[in-house]
């Protein structure tokens, strides 16, 4: 996808956004770009943001979940996601090496947890709709310039 005026800039697709243009627009010729109005755009930074927090590394809010859910998986997650902002940033979008630069100097892993009481069914549930979210929301190149 590039502007097609050559200057411009275009916004990374979402997967949740995909579905929702679908949905009410319909099926969009190669050569056309959807321009959003400035609520759907605060409804993208919405997505970025939330793709950002929900990543699995540290204190983001992915990193709670992956640590209450599997405590022993979390570190070599955290250290594979952050590797994995990193080769994006080279890659895909260079914002993405300033968020992992950010997130490398927070701290990659969750400090230890209590244990409390067990995780019920329900819990896992709420882990998995967490990940669904992060897949949805996600986009590795969300600003093409």
């Amino acid at each position: 996808m590039k502007p097609l005026s050559g200057n411009g800039i275009l916004l990374g697709e979402p997967l949740a956004l995909k579905l929702i243009t679908k949905f009410v627009i319909g099926s969009i010729p190669e050569n056309q770009d959807v321009v959003l109005h400035p609520i759907a755009f605060a409804g993208w930074i919405g997505y970025l943001v939330t793709s950002m927090n929900l990543l699995p590394i540290g204190q983001m809010d992915g990193g709670h979940v992956v640590t209450a859910l599997y405590p022993s998986f979390s570190r070599p997650v955290a250290v594979m996601s952050l590797a994995g902002l990193f080769l994006l940033g080279i890659f895909q979008w260079p914002g993405w090496i300033v968020w992992g630069g950010i997130n490398a100097v927070l701290g990659v892993f969750h400090p230890p947890i209590g244990m409390g009481a067990p995780l019920r069914p329900r819990d896992y549930l709420m882990g998995f709709i967490t990940l669904m979210v992060l897949m949805l929301s996600f986009t590795p190149q969300p600003i093409i310039i």
